[in-house]
């Protein structure tokens, strides 16, 4: 299949997405996470259970909420989704936006759709006129944060502790500046 050009779509999710937006979830954990959160914990995910939350989610999801997909050759890899800041130091009412999530297929990881859905979700908030966008990451996840880097965004000093399922990390905040897009 040399020559071939994968097609790249960034699309609205569906709640019919739901499965597949849980293994994605899963599977992305399962391998990122792997040595900072306990190897019980992510071998014992399921993604049937998140599959529930997903669907939930997508079925009760506000207005100000984005949701997006990616796909190659109509083959969902990926997902995001953004809403507003639920930091009390960085709030909605002063137009911080806030990015709750963003996972791709472990298998699909350095073929850009990061940069695709990232640069579809900065480009719809700017669109609905958000002023920065927050972020939090785990601390020790090196290539997540070299990856939010590399978009732009910066460490804004921030850290709170987090835990899930008898795990626990530290997570810090990332921030970005939403200016009007620059054209090329």
């Amino acid at each position: 299949m040399s020559g071939q050009q994968s097609e790249v779509t960034v699309r609205p999710a569906r709640v019919a997405d739901a499965g597949t937006v849980a293994e994605i979830h899963v599977r992305s954990w399962q391998r990122a996470y792997r040595g900072m959160l306990l190897d019980s914990v992510l071998d014992s995910l399921s993604i049937r259970e998140w599959t529930a939350k997903r669907r939930k989610f997508l079925k009760q999801k506000t207005h100000e909420q984005r949701y997006w997909v990616v796909e190659t050759n109509d083959v969902l890899r990926g997902f995001m989704d953004s809403g507003a800041s639920r930091d009390q130091d960085a709030p909605a009412s002063q137009g911080v936006a806030e990015i709750w999530a963003m996972y791709v297929h472990p298998e699909s990881w350095g073929q850009g759709l990061g940069q695709a859905l990232m640069a579809h979700c900065l480009d719809d908030l700017r669109a609905r006129h958000w002023r920065q966008v927050i972020l939090w990451v785990l601390d020790d996840n090196r290539q997540a944060r070299q990856f939010y880097q590399a978009a732009g965004f910066r460490a804004d000093g921030a850290s709170r502790p987090d835990s899930f399922r008898g795990s626990s990390w530290t997570d810090v905040r990332y921030t970005l500046e939403l200016g009007p897009r620059h054209r090329q």
